[in-house]
């Protein structure tokens, strides 16, 4: 008899849905004639607005998997793993059981498939705030990182207690044993704090990595669910310095500021040892250590303010030189070379300037703050050798409490210069959060369609781009539209009409100020998994042919691909190319003609599975026979079609 944890690909769906705290009554499976059981998997979770993908890994990554997921095994079933361990690992069956497997159990059960779930941000305020959530979350990998580090702490503060006993007694008494036994523990605890470093060092990098993907993985998620409205006025370097500040503030909180805590930790500790020795002298060391650390974080501060616009000066420049790498084909045929390059000199130089200004104040800070703690360490010395000529102290005392003195200054100094740095940083994470700030779209299930093709039903249709300026036009007033299942509409209207803006609407980019749009009677975004929009421009990837066949079309198969490649006579451009379909595109497909691009585009579209195709201009490229040949072929049966052209064709509708 099998364990109970051995689950269905239904009751594996279930348990998981139930573990992410979804309410779900009942699980179907879409029938997928000879697909595995991971691709089955699959659609259900997005049924429910859970995403990710099959991954086939090896058995050793098995410990580096985010917990709840599910693991294949094989027999045909599946294990949903709730816990992770490096020795064991904790499954849970239909009824919320849990059971402890050995890691060696599990790679023997393993078949080398897992779901590998995008990952999420925790909820929260700030960009702050959610990454502190989600480093709790992984605390367990800390664990080992802070207790090498506070022990590599303790190494660093048994060194001046070693100067002490050497001055002390090994050089007053002559004793060559003792000598060579301080100075042996002495080497003993460098190497100690060493390889305590680099241990702490391993499992933090490890730990960073993780994360980084995690963060990376899920902001991209986030980014891919927010409205179409928002994106489309975001500009490119703003998206990449959204991006870009995740892993900043990543590197901040477990970089910097994990090592600033351990700092200040050590730095306690310090000043109580040092209270032991000259309690009044402690007190001053600690009041100049705390006076230059204000001074530089209000230097900070001002070199906080000046952050934002070195922020906006450097997206400018990125910006520009994004524009003339991405247009560069175009300015050389203009002649536009120089005027280019100029204009983008300039936007640098501002850039620079603002960096160099911000620089000067850093070293400002630098130098005040290295001055300062010179000052204090050589007060001490004068201070303690007086002390010493009077036999008030020894000499050890004094060379152990500066040493101490200036292992303290050095860590208040370092808090000091993390809070500067992270101030600074907020100018450059505020992209970041206000991508996260921005609410995604709600999901909403897909819904299976018994009508295929569907129809499409427009009524009342009211629509504006901007709702708070009232005297915004209007793009449609009370505008209705029928397209029956399986009919080729054409829109035909002059430019401007809002005919693009109208294929939108349809597809869910857009939401209607007022009316209803239903696609075989559901909403837009209900319907979102039946229809493709093909834009007027397509950017094609920085990938061979087939794989733009297969992006642009939803990952369909390659014989369908293929099959559809011969009815658009894209399969007669292949023949032409060195390479075929592995043939190697640039990026946007700058080394073919527009036409070929956007034949690129259609074919794959027409391939694909989904029953309404919106087309934007879709043939405006391809000549007149090519395009009556695709119009003439079986890739449009079973569909409905909405087109919008300059160009009336014959045996279709025509509308507008």
């Amino acid at each position: 008899m099998k364990p109970s944890y051995f689950l269905s690909s239904e009751s594996a769906v279930a348990c998981l849905l139930q573990k992410l705290k979804i309410d779900v009554t009942a699980i179907q499976l879409p029938h997928a004639g000879n697909a595995s059981d991971g691709e089955r998997i699959l659609p259900a979770l997005a049924r429910h607005g859970v995403y990710g993908r099959i991954a086939r890994i090896e058995a050793q990554n098995l410990r580096s998997i985010a917990t709840p997921s599910l693991i294949s095994i094989k027999d045909n079933r599946w294990l949903l793993v709730v816990s992770m361990g490096w020795r064991r690992c904790v499954v849970e069956d239909g009824a919320q059981l849990r059971y402890t497997l050995s890691f060696d159990s599990l790679v023997k059960l393993f078949d080398g498939t897992v779901l590998d779930i995008n990952p999420e941000l925790p909820q929260g305020t700030t960009l702050w705030s959610r990454l502190a959530r989600l480093i709790w979350r992984q605390r367990r990998i800390l664990y080992p990182a802070l207790a090498l580090g506070l022990f590599a702490q303790s190494m660093t503060l048994l060194v001046p207690q070693l100067a002490r006993a050497l001055v002390d007694r090994a050089f007053t008494d002559a004793s060559l044993d003792l000598l060579f036994a301080i100075i042996g523990g002495m080497v003993f605890a460098a190497l100690i704090q060493a390889w305590c470093a680099w241990l702490e060092g391993s499992i933090a990098r490890h730990f960073q990595l993780n994360l980084d993907v995690i963060l990376e993985r899920a902001l991209l998620a986030h980014i891919l669910q927010l409205p179409f409205k928002y994106l489309e006025k975001k500009s490119l370097g703003r998206l990449m310095q959204g991006f870009q500040g995740i892993g900043t503030s990543r590197s901040l909180l477990t970089g910097d500021a994990f090592a600033a805590a351990l700092g200040g930790v050590s730095a306690i500790v310090v000043l109580l040892m040092m209270m032991r020795i000259m309690p009044l002298a402690t007190l001053i060391v600690a009041a100049v250590s705390i006076c230059a650390m204000s001074l530089s974080i209000g230097i900070g501060l001002k070199q906080t303010k000046l952050q934002q616009h070195v922020v906006d000066a450097s997206v400018r420049e990125r910006e520009y030189a994004a524009e003339i790498f991405t247009h560069i084909a175009t300015l050389k045929a203009v002649g536009a070379e120089q005027y280019s390059v100029e204009h983008w000199q300039s936007l640098l130089r501002d850039a620079r300037k603002l960096g160099l200004r911000g620089e000067r104040l850093s070293l400002g800070t630098d130098v005040i703050d290295g001055a300062l703690g010179q000052i204090q360490i050589q007060a001490i010395w004068i201070w303690g050798g007086y002390q010493v000529i009077h036999g008030a102290l020894q000499l050890g005392e004094v060379m152990a409490f500066a040493l101490m003195s200036a292992l303290f200054h050095s860590s208040v100094s370092h808090i000091g210069k993390v809070i500067i740095t992270l101030r600074a940083a907020l100018p450059h994470l505020r992209e970041t959060d206000d991508l996260l700030k921005q609410p995604s779209q709600r999901h909403v299930s897909p819904t299976r369609v018994t009508q295929l093709p569907p129809g499409v039903r427009i009524r009342n249709l009211w629509f504006r781009y901007d709702l708070e300026d009232q005297q915004r036009a209007w793009v449609f007033t009370d505008f209705k539209l029928d397209l029956t299942p399986g009919e080729i509409c054409v829109l035909d209207a002059p430019s401007g009409f809002g005919k693009t803006t109208l294929l939108k609407l349809i597809a869910g980019l857009y939401l209607p100020t007022k009316g209803t749009i239903a696609i075989a009677g559901r909403s837009p975004a209900e319907m979102r998994e039946q229809l493709i929009y093909l834009p007027q421009f397509v950017q094609l990837f920085n990938a061979s042919v087939l794989d733009n066949l297969r992006i642009f079309s939803g990952d369909t198969s390659r014989t369908k691909l293929l099959h559809a490649a011969e009815l658009s006579g894209l399969h007669r451009l292949m023949l032409e190319l060195p390479m075929g379909y592995d043939t190697l595109l640039s990026q946007g497909g700058k080394n073919i003609s527009g036409g070929q691009r956007q034949l690129i585009a259609l074919t794959a579209v027409l391939a694909s599975s989904k029953p309404l195709l919106l087309l934007d201009e879709a043939a405006a490229n391809l000549d007149a026979v090519q395009w009556s040949a695709i119009k003439s072929s079986p890739l449009f049966t079973g569909k409905t079609v909405l087109c919008v052209s300059h160009s009336v064709a014959q045996n279709t509708s025509v509308r507008l």
